[in-house]
């Protein structure tokens, strides 16, 4: 939620994701939107459905592009 204050994008290494909404130092919100294998790397981020929220670039290892739009958390 970018709305809020700063937004941290975590992946585990067996792929789980988490997405931590911060107001200074405190985490106010988590959500996990998922499991993306490691075949999938972030490749960049920004507001592409202009909501207000930043969303997620994907990039596969064979080159299939993919974009998450994300709404407070969720895909």
């Amino acid at each position: 939620d970018c709305t809020a204050g700063t937004s941290l994008f975590w992946r585990n290494v067996d792929g789980q994701l988490a997405i931590w909404s911060m107001e200074g130092a405190t985490i106010t919100a988590q959500t996990y939107p998922g499991v993306v294998s490691a075949d999938w790397q972030v490749e960049g981020t920004g507001d592409f459905d202009a909501d207000g929220e930043a969303d997620i670039v994907w990039r596969h290892s064979n080159g299939e592009v993919a974009i998450w739009l994300m709404a407070d958390g969720a895909i």
